[in-house]
């Protein structure tokens, strides 16, 4: 485990987040599905993947946190046909000892004033930030 990963795991435990521990990646095809604010992963195979849920699915975590303590990159793709970063089936790929958040972006759920503007068009989809 990284220093950077160990320190995130503390901070978000004192915070109150509880973790989905000791996951193994698998194929894009057989690939967990994030369930859980935090996600660590501890082994990987050669190009194995975690999928993030879908935003089409009631409830969607407000923040989903994978930490990669494997011996490789993770793909961390979102559901099937769904987009991340503005990309329909965009994948991020999470290095060893990293770590990533990701929040998702849904305009029906959105408060606070930030509102549509008159004549645009929002999709669902996920916002992913990487931390080294």
């Amino acid at each position: 485990m990284s220093v950077n990963n160990d320190a995130l795991l503390l901070a978000l435990g004192l915070d109150g987040y509880a973790v989905v521990d000791g996951l193994v990646t698998a194929t894009t095809a057989t690939a967990p599905r994030l369930n859980g604010n935090v996600n660590r992963f501890v082994a990987i195979g050669t190009g194995d993947a975690a999928v993030l849920p879908s935003l089409y699915d009631a409830p969607t975590r407000s923040l989903i946190w994978v930490i990669n303590d494997t011996a490789a990159v993770i793909q961390v793709r979102p559901f099937t046909g769904e987009m991340m970063g503005g990309t329909v089936d965009e994948t991020l790929l999470l290095p060893t000892g990293t770590a990533a958040l990701f929040i998702p972006v849904q305009p029906a759920r959105i408060g606070k004033g930030g509102g549509v503007a008159p004549g645009a068009t929002y999709v669902n989809n996920w916002r992913p930030a990487s931390i080294a």
